[in-house]
């Protein structure tokens, strides 16, 4: 079995140019009989839930007008955001051009009162707040990626959006004038999200080399190559900046840093399979979301974690298998997987101190939950929502943390949330959503 797979990944890197090296797509392998060695696990259904305490702390709700980064900032750290409506409640969207079979989840930002996104086919939209179209630029003519899904990432700082793709292009767009500003082809799909740092905006290739590029004109200011496993989900590849420090993954389940005003490298750490794992695995990360000086994520490999950025050290780690970005709280971190179990941890030590099973209430009321999983976790005025990919959404009072209820919405989110202004936007199909 390992001596197939091991083959055919081989045959098929071999056999794509670095133009159309899109990534290991898992399902396709899949569909064309290699078998893949899955994880084990072992956390779907939970043996005893806990309720060690009734409530968290959030900070105070807030308004905010820009959301530049998919995540809110370099530093991954979504902020508790007021939302006035409700998700049964959609006041208008915007329709594009659907493509088809592309499971990638999309990017979506608000900036300088613009909302941004790209779509399947390769076009930036720029609309305005009631989702009327401003100006639209297509990045790639539809024969360059007709049999290749697309994948974008996509950052505003000042006046200009930032998009990195999957076929391996930069481009920096004029968001005062519309049009191109700038333009670099590195070669290599570009997997991870982008960051900030003064000038530079970073961003990370599937061979696992990041690259420094000078936001103003697109130049490489430096890179830094780590190798990659070969056998990656897009995933893998995750990057965030902070306290001087730049942050980043690869496939091989490395953590860099990396000093940005020393210019070195400060420290790398591997993070470990738990022992139910499988030797073969297609790792995943969560985002990486730094808070003062430390940084939490979890992975498929089955741990959560907490590091300290200017050591490396792990403070704390604990079972939590997810690719889901984690909620860092006051006092707590919030975190759901996949399949439905919420947990929340003691911030200072890991401990779980709630955990309950989000999909044994649907089961409880005869709902059947066939390929059911949770695609969103985030916090609005003091209630922690979590979305899934069937269109059911939980709501869990944060006040209190066993009052949690669910319901059915006509869409299910296909992008990140953006909250601005009391509403919120988000992409499903072939619309844009505002709420």
């Amino acid at each position: 079995m390992r001596t197939s797979l091991t083959l055919f990944l081989c045959f098929f890197l071999l056999n794509c140019s670095k133009q159309v090296d899109l990534g290991v797509n898992i399902e396709l392998l899949k569909n064309n009989g290699v078998t893949v060695l899955k994880k084990i696990n072992n956390s779907e259904k939970l043996s005893e839930e806990k309720s060690l305490i009734s409530k968290i702390n959030l900070e105070n709700s807030s308004n905010f007008n820009n959301w530049r980064h998919a995540n809110f900032n370099s530093q991954n750290l979504v902020p508790h955001a007021n939302f006035e409506g409700n998700f049964s409640s959609i006041k208008k969207t915007y329709n594009f051009k659907k493509a088809k079979d592309n499971t990638y989840k999309k990017n979506i930002i608000k900036a300088n009162n613009k909302i941004i996104y790209v779509d399947d086919f390769s076009n930036l939209h720029i609309l305005d707040e009631d989702l009327d179209l401003i100006n639209k630029f297509q990045i790639y003519k539809k024969k360059i990626f007709k049999k290749y899904p697309l994948k974008f990432s996509i950052v505003s700082n000042d006046n200009f959006v930032y998009v990195a793709d999957n076929l391996g292009a930069v481009l920096a767009f004029d968001l005062v004038n519309f049009k191109l500003a700038w333009r670099i082809e590195l070669g290599v799909p570009l997997l991870s999200n982008m960051a900030f740092y003064k000038e530079n905006l970073f961003v990370t290739n599937s061979n696992g080399k990041i690259f420094s590029l000078n936001f103003v004109n697109g130049k490489i200011n430096w890179s830094y190559e780590t190798g990659s496993a070969g056998t990656s989900s897009h995933k893998a590849y995750q990057l965030a900046v902070a306290n001087d420090k730049l942050l980043f993954s690869n496939d091989f389940a490395n953590i860099y840093c990396i000093d940005l005003k020393k210019q070195n490298l400060s420290w790398r750490i591997t993070l470990e399979r738990e022992s139910d794992y499988s030797d073969v695995s297609f790792l995943e990360l969560s985002n990486l979301v730094v808070e003062k000086n430390n940084f939490f994520l979890s992975s498929s490999f089955g741990s959560i974690l907490k590091v300290d950025i200017e050591t490396g050290k792990i403070i704390w780690s604990n079972k939590g298998n997810s690719s889901i970005r984690p909620l860092v709280t006051k006092n707590n971190i919030v975190s759901t997987n996949q399949k439905g179990v919420f947990n929340i941890f003691n911030k200072k030590t890991g401990k779980i101190v709630f955990q309950k099973s989000l999909f044994e209430i649907l089961r409880s009321n005869n709902i059947k939950l066939k390929q059911t999983e949770v695609s969103n976790l985030f916090s609005a005025s003091n209630t922690i929502y979590v979305s899934t990919n069937n269109k059911f959404v939980f709501q869990i009072n944060t006040r209190n943390l066993e009052s949690v209820a669910y319901f059915k919405i006509s869409k299910s989110p296909q992008s990140n949330l953006v909250f601005s202004d009391g509403f919120v936007y988000f992409i499903s199909d072939n619309k844009i959503y505002k709420i």
